[in-house]
């Protein structure tokens, strides 16, 4: 299946290149986004001979389903799901590119310490004028 090509490599800083690596585990969502499509196109043999198991609740809907195909071409339907794969896949190829290049703006300042005890830290993030206090 061909489909958009994914940068994992570290991000660079020049222009029109990814200002940040992401999203992270960035193979563990390459490879469930490739899984929704094998398993959905493993699946299709077993659709309509009715060997796929289906829940109580949703076995009447497979049943609708199966109705439906029933005069369907099976090698049209497979192109289908192909194609809505690709579609998915592109679009997450799409929204990985968005996310990695989106202009990341540091903040000017860090946030004030609220409360603190060992390792664990209460930060400020309201608004400038806001005047936080520490609990008792």
């Amino acid at each position: 299946m061909e489909g958009p090509a994914l940068n994992t490599t570290t991000p660079e800083t020049k222009a029109g290149q990814a200002t940040v690596a992401g999203p992270r585990p960035l193979p563990l969502h390459i490879a469930l986004q490739t899984l929704v499509w094998m398993t959905s196109r493993a699946a299709l043999p077993h659709l309509n001979n009715g060997s796929l198991p289906w829940r109580a609740a949703t076995a009447e809907d497979a049943r609708a389903l199966r109705d439906d195909l029933e005069n369907v071409d099976p090698e049209e339907f497979a192109d289908a799901v192909d194609a809505e794969a690709r579609r998915r896949l592109d679009a997450f190829a799409r929204g990985v590119r968005a996310y990695r290049h989106h202009p990341r703006r540091t903040p000017t300042s860090q946030p004030t310490v609220v409360w603190e005890q060992g390792s664990t830290r209460l930060l400020d993030y309201g608004e400038p004028d806001t005047v936080a206090t520490a609990p008792p």
